[in-house]
C-alpha cells in the first residue's frame, strides 16, 4: 500500500513539475538583444491547437527552411526619430515588402514594454516610389500582453494610428491603421522544439481585427486592406520572444497558417524531459524543513519557488541559501536561473 502511494506521490508531482508560470516584463525582448529563430514551412501534422492545463506540446520533429534573429534596438538607433516621449524598442520587420505594383522598405515596429504592459506603440518605413519616410506612433497603443501573463488571463483592447504623408506644409494624405486584439492564455504545460527540451510553457492566442488604409486625396488614392489574424504563442520564461509562433489567416473562405516561427535558443537551456539531474546544480538538504542550498557552476542570478498551481510563493536574487521557515508543508518547484542556463527541480517542504 506504502509503495502505491510513494508511486502516486512520485507521478503526480512528475506531471506538475512545471507547473504554471507567470510571465512579466522581465522575460520579454531587451533593448540591444538579439534572439534567433527559424522558420518551418508547415506543422507537420502537428497538434497545435490543443489546449489545457499541464499539456506537453512535442514539436521536436518541426522542419526548418530558413533561419534569422530578431535585433531589438533602442528606438534613437533606428534610421527613424519618433518622438515616443519615452524610450522605445525598435524592431525591423523586413528590408522590403510588397511587389512591384507596390512595397515599402526598411519596416520598423515599436515596442514598449512596462510592469503593466508589452505593447506596439509605433510603425515606420520608406516608400521608395516617392522617396518618402512614413513614421508615427499609435495614438492608442496595441497592448500585445497584459502583464503579468498567468493562466486563463484574458483581455481586449483597440489600437490606432495616423501616419501623415508628407511633411507640413505639403502633407498629401496620411497612412491609418486601427483595430482590436483579444488575447486569452488557453494553457499551461511545457513545449519540446528542436533545439532545446521541454520548458515551461504557457499558451496565448489573441485574434486581431486590423485595418491598413491609405488616403491621398489630392491623387484620389484610396487603398484599404484587412490585416486580420489569430496569432497562436507559446510563451516561456527564457526565450524572450516566443518559443513557437503560429499566424493563421482566412485565405478564400478557409483558414491557412502564414507563419511557423520558432526560438532556436541554445539546447543547454532545456528541462529534461524525465526531469533528470542537470549538471552543474543540485539542491540540498531536499527535503528540509528550514534552509535550503543551492550548489551551481555558474552564478546565479535568480531563484523563484512556486507551489504545484504555479504561483510564485518566494523569489530572490544572487542567493544560494533560501530561508523557507515561512512556507507551508508541501511540494514545491524550484526554478534556477543563472546568464547562461535554467532549470527547475523539485523541493519538499517538511
Amino acid at each position: 500500500m506504502y509503495k502505491i502511494f510513494a508511486f502516486s506521490f512520485l507521478f503526480f508531482c512528475s506531471q506538475n513539475i512545471f507547473g504554471q508560470i507567470e510571465i512579466t516584463s522581465d522575460a520579454l525582448p531587451k533593448a540591444g538583444k538579439s534572439y534567433p529563430y527559424a522558420d518551418a514551412l508547415n506543422i507537420g501534422g502537428f497538434d497545435y491547437k490543443t489546449s489545457g492545463n499541464g499539456v506537453h506540446w512535442d514539436f521536436r520533429k518541426l522542419g526548418k527552411i530558413n533561419s534569422g534573429q530578431y535585433d531589438y534596438l533602442r528606438a534613437s538607433q533606428t534610421p527613424y526619430k519618433i518622438d515616443f516621449g519615452f524610450e522605445a524598442e525598435g524592431l525591423k520587420q523586413a528590408d522590403t515588402l510588397g511587389n512591384d505594383f507596390g512595397k515599402i522598405t526598411d519596416v520598423y515596429e515599436y515596442y514598449r514594454t512596462t510592469a503593466s504592459a508589452y505593447s506596439r506603440v509605433g510603425f515606420a518605413f520608406q516608400n521608395p516610389d516617392v522617396s518618402l519616410s512614413l513614421e508615427g506612433k499609435h495614438k492608442n497603443p496595441d497592448v500585445v500582453y497584459e502583464l503579468p501573463l498567468t493562466n486563463k488571463s484574458n483581455f481586449t483592447g483597440t489600437f490606432d494610428m495616423q501616419i501623415p504623408i508628407g511633411k507640413f506644409p505639403l502633407v498629401l494624405g496620411n497612412y491609418f491603421q486601427s483595430g482590436t486584439r483579444t488575447t486569452k492564455v488557453v494553457g499551461w504545460g511545457w513545449i519540446s522544439l528542436p533545439t532545446y527540451d521541454s520548458i515551461p510553457c504557457l499558451k496565448i492566442e489573441s485574434v486581431v481585427v486590423q485595418n491598413d488604409s491609405t488616403s491621398v486625396p489630392i491623387q484620389n488614392i484610396n487603398f484599404n486592406v484587412n490585416n486580420n489574424r489569430k496569432e497562436i504563442q507559446w510563451l516561456t520564461l527564457i526565450t524572450a520572444i516566443p518559443a513557437l509562433e503560429i499566424v493563421e489567416r482566412d485565405f478564400e473562405g478557409r483558414t491557412v497558417v502564414s507563419r511557423i516561427r520558432y526560438s532556436t535558443i541554445s539546447k543547454k537551456v532545456g528541462v529534461g524531459d524525465n526531469l533528470e539531474k542537470i549538471s552543474g546544480f543540485s539542491i540540498y538538504p531536499n527535503p528540509t524543513a528550514n534552509y535550503l542550498h543551492i550548489q551551481s557552476d555558474l552564478p546565479i542570478q535568480k531563484v523563484i519557488v512556486s507551489d504545484l498551481q504555479g504561483l510564485k510563493v518566494l523569489e530572490k536574487e544572487n542567493q544560494h541559501i533560501l530561508d523557507l521557515q515561512l512556507l507551508q508543508k508541501g511540494v514545491y518547484q524550484i526554478s534556477i536561473f543563472t546568464n547562461e542556463s535554467f532549470v527547475t527541480k523539485k523541493m519538499v517542504k517538511k
